[in-house]
């Protein structure tokens, strides 16, 4: 089981069967119901907590109702959408679980500039929805991700260098607060979930920017990983010169089964998929050779259903972080070495998110109201992703990850700050996550939630 003590977390110690009492009418799981494997299953199986009982609100209010019952009977609570974090943490063990999947609503806004998204929607029902209405808005790649938590801790993504981080299309929260009220986020209050997701309450829905964009440009360019490292050199010295509708992700893979590739995730988010096309092919002639090239004009929901292919629905382990401005021959000679000792399980993979120096996120904060998001400037994010689909092998990946993060950060100038939501727990203080917005976090903290009703929220800042 999923030791949180290091955290000082501490266990329910109020009666259940009141809470129960007075959440008549809202869906309650236990342990022995039938429903209860089905419903507690996350992505990451490391973490074995058995929660006091898992309750599914329909309605905003609902959720209210459950803060207050808590609140009001001294049982401890973690809330759940998309379950994907890297440890686990939506479920703590003798604890009730909020599971807020039911509140995933999309609602486009007249004017179609903006968009409500329900707290509990996932990456691919977000772009289901706003395809109906011919838009997009940043988002991630990955089908089950709840879309609120991987919009409010930062957000990488395809649209990040055209449109932006998904931290930066957030224009509007809606909140329960620790005494059960439902609010709309003050200016603080809204910067603080910019970057800080639910730590100051329960988004039940954040409003974001859309734009319009029928189809994009997207695939794989799958490289003998020989051609790793060079990739990565040629990208970097092409970075202000390629245009920000193109986003490039990188990543190492074991596949197919008993081979190891390079793969590019190519992404155009421009209308103009003319400009795309010549962009790519301009990418292509100074490239290595390409083993395979699936590019091809598509929807973002049918990109997200092609990368879920390659992603397990559960996995052992957890990740690691570490993010650099540039890349010296140092860091890219351990990189090297790293990927040719990886080990060969299918779910150890080596990801990279380039966020560039043209972002409108690398350059400023995306409006008056701001953000507790530490890294405004140009940036690789390196996802060192050390599960296993076979448990046997865990041991192995997790020494890979944690040796690499190591020799990285020892090898060359990598950033103080990380990306929290792939920090391990314990890898670095939260004073590092968030550089010089620490203090303020800190803040607002003791302002939105002065008694910690939220503490098992990650990044579980404590008042």
């Amino acid at each position: 089981m999923l030791n949180l003590n290091h955290l000082g977390m501490e266990n329910s110690k109020g009666n259940v069967e009141e809470v129960k009492t007075a959440c008549e009418g809202i869906e309650w799981i236990t342990p022995s119901s039938s429903k209860y494997e089905e419903t507690r299953r996350i992505y990451q199986q490391v973490n074995s907590a058995v929660p006091l009982a898992i309750l599914r609100p329909r309605t905003v209010g609902e959720v209210a109702q459950i803060v207050n019952a808590a609140v009001q009977y001294d049982i401890k609570f973690t809330v759940r959408s998309g379950g994907h974090h890297i440890m686990g943490l939506c479920i703590v063990e003798n604890c009730l679980v909020i599971d807020i999947r039911y509140l995933n609503n999309v609602e486009v806004a007249a004017d179609k500039k903006s968009a409500i998204i329900g707290g509990g929607a996932s990456n691919f029902e977000v772009a289901c929805a706003l395809e109906a209405h011919g838009l997009v808005t940043p988002q991630g790649l990955v089908k089950s991700v709840g879309f609120v938590g991987w919009a409010t801790f930062g957000g990488y993504g395809n649209f990040m260098n055209h449109m932006g981080l998904g931290v930066d299309s957030i224009i509007g929260a809606q909140v329960v607060t620790w005494d059960g009220k439902i609010v709309e986020a003050a200016d603080d209050l809204l910067k603080g979930i910019r970057g800080a997701g639910g730590t100051l309450g329960i988004i039940t829905s954040i409003k974001v920017k859309t734009y319009t964009l029928e189809k994009v440009l997207a695939g794989g360019l799958i490289f003998d990983v020989k051609h790793f490292t060079p990739f990565l050199k040629l990208m970097q010295e092409n970075a202000l010169t390629l245009p920000p509708a193109l986003q490039v992700g990188t990543a190492v893979f074991n596949f197919p089964p008993g081979k190891r590739t390079f793969r590019a995730e190519v992404f155009w988010s421009s209308p103009d998929l003319n400009d795309g096309w010549r962009t790519i092919q301009h990418l292509l002639s100074i490239s290595p050779p390409v083993l395979i090239n699936d590019i091809s004009e598509t929807k973002v929901s049918d990109m997200i259903m092609k990368i879920d292919k390659m992603v397990p629905p559960n996995v052992y382990g957890g990740n690691e972080t570490v993010s650099f401005e540039r890349f010296d021959d140092d860091v890219l000679d351990v990189l090297e070495a790293y990927v040719a000792n990886m080990p060969w399980d299918p779910a150890t993979v080596l990801a990279l998110h380039h966020l560039s120096p043209i972002s409108p996120s690398a350059r400023s904060e995306p409006d008056h109201i701001g953000s507790l998001w530490a890294v405004r400037r140009g940036h690789t994010m390196l996802e060192l992703i050390g599960s296993v689909e076979d448990r046997t092998k865990l041991e192995e990946s997790r020494k890979w990850t944690i040796k690499l993060r190591d020799d990285l950060r020892a090898a060359g100038k990598a950033l103080e700050e990380t990306y929290l939501s792939m920090t391990y727990p314990g890898d670095r203080t939260l004073a590092q996550v968030y550089g010089t917005k620490w203090a303020e976090l800190q803040k607002l903290k003791e302002k939105y939630d002065p008694n910690g009703v939220f503490d098992l929220a990650v990044p579980w800042v404590r008042t």
